[in-house]
């Protein structure tokens, strides 16, 4: 049986555990206030060029999220 070591692997690729933060807050962000497709085509774009981004949207979707 093919055990894999979930947390080693998620830190060796250290953009997959922001990437699923990021894609957990878009689903709430679609549940909350049904964001249009393409609009949220533009934000994922930047998701995968850096972390900074990653944080930016991050953030953006927190500040959303509060209001």
């Amino acid at each position: 049986m093919l055990q894999v070591d979930w947390f080693s692997w998620v830190t060796a690729h250290g953009q997959i555990l922001p990437l699923c933060v990021i894609f957990i807050n878009i689903g709430l962000f679609i549940i909350v206030s049904n964001v249009n497709l393409e609009f949220l085509f533009t934000l994922s774009v930047p998701v995968v060029t850096s972390d900074v981004d990653v944080l930016l949207i991050y953030s953006m979707f927190r500040i959303y999220w509060f209001i």
